[in-house]
């Protein structure tokens, strides 16, 4: 309902065959969502929906890996956001993309405004929460991190698998290596090609001293993702903090990674 607002019935089929095919979520799919809604757009070019959904499906695509060009996607979901929002939308999306992209570039204060206006806009969505949460920990607010990881779950087992990640991730940056290694070690005997909490999972085990575990964990993270190496990490994790990033990399590197 939310979605049609202020659109023809015409334009309300091709969004809902837009929606149909984000639910299936294979990287074909989500492309062919963003065309649909850019479908919308072209139909409805005054009214928010089309670029609220286009917007989000491209921070899709850049945040779960499903583009070889992220850059290119965080780009237009940027783009289509500030469209939405020109256009009045008030489902708290625009917000919530504008929180992730913003923080991936560094823009820590916009980020930080951007999460404040989604969880305000939308605060029984879990996906806004744990956006929240993973861009706290970027700022090195680990604790509210965990608070936003901990509602997302709540409010939705469906990502729970990121969030939890995300948490994991937020207690190493808070020097909890024992409940970060215990939540990254959970992620994964659920998903075990998770490569970010494969990642974490291994520098806390690292900070632990234990360095067989460890290195098995890392080793899991280069398999399924080939050309992992710290060069790469250490230019594209956008933690603030300098120091939580080098202490990251360092564990990373303890365990084997170059």
């Amino acid at each position: 309902r939310m979605y049609r607002s202020r659109i023809t019935p015409e334009a309300a089929e091709v969004l809902y065959r837009g929606l149909q095919y984000l639910s299936v979520g294979t990287p074909d799919d989500l492309q062919r969502a963003i065309d649909s809604f850019e479908g919308v757009i072209e139909l409805q070019p005054d009214a928010p929906s089309g670029y609220t959904l286009a917007a989000m499906t491209h921070n899709w695509m850049a945040m779960f890996g499903a583009t070889e060009d992220p850059a290119r996607h965080y780009a237009a979901a940027e783009e289509q956001a500030l469209e939405a929002l020109d256009r009045n939308d008030e489902s708290g999306i625009g917000q919530t993309v504008l929180a992730h992209v913003r923080v991936q570039h560094h823009d820590w204060d916009g980020a930080l405004e951007a999460v404040r206006q989604a969880t305000a806009l939308r605060p029984s969505c879990d996906l806004s929460y744990g956006v929240a949460a993973s861009v706290m920990r970027y700022l090195g607010r680990w604790e509210e991190a965990v608070e936003y990881a901990n509602r997302a779950v709540l409010l939705s087992p469906l990502f729970a698998s990121w969030y939890e990640s995300i948490r994991a991730n937020a207690e190493f940056i808070g020097g909890n290596y024992e409940i970060a290694a215990d939540v990254a070690e959970g992620v994964v005997a659920g998903n075990e090609d998770d490569v970010d909490a494969l990642l974490t999972l291994a520098a806390a085990q690292s900070a632990l001293g234990r360095s067989r575990h460890a290195a098995a964990a890392l080793d899991h993270a280069r398999q399924t993702r080939p050309g992992l190496d710290a060069a790469s990490l250490r230019a594209n994790l956008p933690y603030r903090n300098r120091d939580n990033l080098t202490r990251f990399i360092a564990e990373l590197e303890a365990a084997g990674l170059e």
